[in-house]
């Protein structure tokens, strides 16, 4: 009798333990990214986002133009791929099921952007030339003295194809909207200023030369002011800091990693095109270097006065020996003077 009675919920427990265990199939997105004119497109960033969760996963298109993006639970997802200024228009597809254990596949076409096809119309195009045109010896990632990664060399800052929305106050949202409103047209940039962290140039591609010793990083850059000084001999912040357009930078080394804390900004700055910033401006930057020719930097960026809460982005950085450092001039942008005009 015992028997009889348990039999029926071993049953059961064993169909409830193989329900759950279907439902938990893991499922996958492949298929093609294509141009407007159906050409290939290579090493595309891709993004899958689960709705109902957030989550998201990432990948890049091969040479071929395919994608594959497995271990997803099932859901309903939004399909995303942007490439850098300008050649194409970021893509965002309208919500897509996948089902329990599915093998979907989901082909893209993009739509032509907005660029003239002129040299360095396109930020991507010109990066991925640059990248080509590199000569990266086999070699093992160079070390210092002390035995810590060596970042002397002149990189290259890539970009976050899908970088995290800022949660800004009600004053910084309020401002923003009206620099966008008034086309950007105060900004420092359009008048001979400095930009902002972490290599204030103004035109890209962006290129920091890196002069490593061990009391003292020096980071050259084509932009004004033209070079930023991190102090590697132990030092803290100075107690009564003068407000300056790069702050006061101090590093350190934890294990492998490089992190540098700066503050002591002015309120005068703009962060990216349009966020204003505060004397309160907090910026803390952690160089990974991870091969003989690639850097990671994870950026946080801190202001009470402009965001809720710190955010944080991350940007690849790549070795560009074959590239140099040209002469900047800016000569106080006249043709501002004509801007209304």
């Amino acid at each position: 009798m015992k028997i009889k009675k348990i039999l029926p919920s071993v049953l059961l427990l064993v169909l409830l333990t193989a329900t759950a265990g279907a439902q938990d199939k893991d499922g996958e997105f492949q298929g093609l990214v294509t141009g407007p004119f159906d050409g290939l497109v290579a090493d595309a960033p891709m993004r899958v986002v689960h709705i109902a969760s957030g989550d998201s996963w990432q990948t890049r298109t091969d040479a071929d133009g395919r994608y594959q993006i497995d271990g997803l639970p099932a859901g309903d997802y939004r399909l995303q791929v942007r490439l850098p200024c300008c050649e194409y228009v970021p893509y965002q597809s309208e919500p897509v099921e996948l089902g329990s254990g599915a093998d979907r596949t989901f082909n893209i076409q993009l739509k032509q952007g907005f660029q003239l096809n002129t040299i360095g119309d396109d930020v991507g195009i010109a990066t991925a030339q640059i990248l080509a045109e590199q000569d990266l010896p086999d070699l093992p990632m160079p070390e210092t003295v002390d035995g810590k990664p060596d970042l002397t060399g002149m990189w290259m800052y890539g970009s976050d194809p899908f970088p995290p929305m800022p949660k800004l106050t009600d004053w910084a949202k309020k401002l923003v909207a009206e620099r966008t409103e008034n086309h950007f047209i105060e900004s420092p940039r359009f008048r001979c200023l400095p930009t902002s962290l972490p290599i204030p140039t103004h035109t890209p591609p962006i290129f920091g030369k890196f002069v490593h010793t061990p009391d003292l990083i020096v980071i050259l850059y084509e932009g004004i002011l033209g070079f930023r000084q991190i102090f590697m001999d132990g030092r803290d912040h100075p107690e009564d800091i003068d407000p300056s357009w790069l702050g006061h930078s101090i590093g350190r080394w934890e294990d492998d990693v490089l992190v540098v804390d700066t503050i002591g900004f002015n309120d005068r700055g703009w962060t990216g095109l349009t966020h204003p910033r505060s004397e309160e401006f907090h910026v803390i930057e952690r160089y990974r270097r991870t091969s003989y020719g690639g850097m990671e930097l994870e950026l946080t960026i801190k202001d009470p006065a402009v965001y809720r809460e710190a955010w944080v982005k991350q940007m690849p950085i790549y070795l560009a020996p074959n590239e140099a450092l040209y002469e900047f001039v800016c000569e106080n942008e006249k043709w501002l003077n004509s801007a209304g005009d």
